[in-house]
């Protein structure tokens, strides 16, 4: 294996066991912030918000998925023309709305720590 495709691995293996922790510690810790109908309803609007964010983008690339690196091909119009990575935005709303549902504080923090993580 190339140093590129391990590098290419421990990115998505990393990504991947993020999305486990932050789904993790959404049921751990559910019911830690204020029971307020009010942010159930928010967290549904930020859920979906991010499901209409990553449905068209996921529908978008199907057709150009790959998992190869090198057999990639830029996709510039549709939603990619607006958000440069679509489907990881729209999966840490859904994660963000989803801990907001489930009044999970350390649902959120861990959804916050993921997201700067992938920023960076």
């Amino acid at each position: 294996m190339t140093e590129e495709k391990k590098s290419y691995f421990w990115l998505k293996t990393s990504i991947f066991f993020g999305y486990i922790i932050v789904i993790l510690m959404m049921i751990i810790s559910a019911g830690t912030l204020p029971e307020k109908l009010i942010v159930r309803y928010i967290g549904w609007v930020i859920f979906i918000v991010g499901f209409i964010v990553w449905l068209p983008a996921r529908i978008q690339l199907r057709k150009y998925y790959t998992s190869l690196p090198e057999a990639y091909k830029i996709i510039k119009t549709g939603i990619y023309a607006k958000i440069r990575h679509p489907i990881y935005i729209g999966v840490e709303l859904m994660f963000a709305g989803f801990s907001l549902v489930l009044y999970s504080l350390w649902g959120l923090v861990s959804t916050i720590v993921l997201i700067t993580a992938l920023h960076y």
